[in-house]
């Protein structure tokens, strides 16, 4: 239920705000999560069994590995999660450099959800 003085506002981390203030948004993102607990069907599961293939699953995100990661998805251990706030904050504001203004985090309970990092996120980033 919406009460009168939450109507027509937006709520975000650090309280309501006009949706005129929202900006360009982005409404399905994962500041911080950990997607490495997926179900097996997620694919975090399905390790390559070649030893070349495996290490790259093992490596971590980088532009020596960002080619194989965007064509098997998930298929990496360090692309299925985001831990450090700091690098979230750098995320969001190459983000905002570019024009954006608001993002919507939709990471669920049982994948790492952080409301108060979230919040340290924001009040960092404008």
């Amino acid at each position: 239920m919406v009460t009168e003085d939450k109507k027509g506002l937006a709520q975000t981390v650090t309280g309501l705000i006009k949706p005129d203030e929202l900006g360009i948004t982005l409404t399905h993102e994962h500041l911080l999560f950990d997607g490495t607990g997926f179900p097996k069907s997620s694919g975090f599961d399905q390790i390559p069994t070649e030893a070349s293939l495996k290490d790259l699953y093992y490596k971590p995100v980088s532009f020596e590995t960002l080619g194989w990661i965007r064509h098997h998805g998930v298929y990496n251990i360090d692309n299925g999660k985001l831990l450090d706030i700091n690098t979230a904050i750098e995320e969001v504001d190459l983000f905002k450099q570019y024009g954006g203004g608001t993002l919507v985090d939709v990471t669920s309970i049982g994948i790492a959800r952080d409301p108060i990092g979230l919040a340290r996120i924001s009040r960092h980033t404008g």
